[in-house]
């Protein structure tokens, strides 16, 4: 089976729905440029979600004169963007696992 094919032909499939490994790569070029001798003003030079909203809502006020703050901005922007389709689609997709449960097993029977 050509899974790259399937990959590309999937319906859910779109520019912010990125690999785990693209999404690890992302985060860790963030993490390289906002923590980079410490010079940007953060509370954390993490790259969980809470410090990349924070970064994305409040980061601007203290940073953007500083060195790739555009590009660490893109960034955080892209990862929160992955996170939140793939919010959605996992949702999604429970709920046709359970209906798919549900119709093998149903209950009362």
């Amino acid at each position: 089976m050509n899974t790259k094919a399937l990959k590309m032909n999937h319906p859910n499939n779109s520019m912010a729905n990125k690999s785990l490994f693209a999404v690890l790569n992302l985060r860790t070029q963030y993490e390289n440029i906002v923590s980079f001798r410490k010079t940007y003003d953060l509370p954390s030079y993490s790259s969980d979600i809470d410090s990349l909203y924070y970064f994305i809502n409040h980061g601007a006020k203290n940073n953007r004169f500083r060195k790739r703050f555009d590009e660490a901005m893109n960034i955080a922007k892209d990862i929160i963007k992955s996170y939140e389709n793939e919010k959605t689609n996992l949702s999604g997709v429970h709920g046709q696992e359970e209906q798919a449960v549900r119709s093998l097993h149903p209950v009362g029977r």
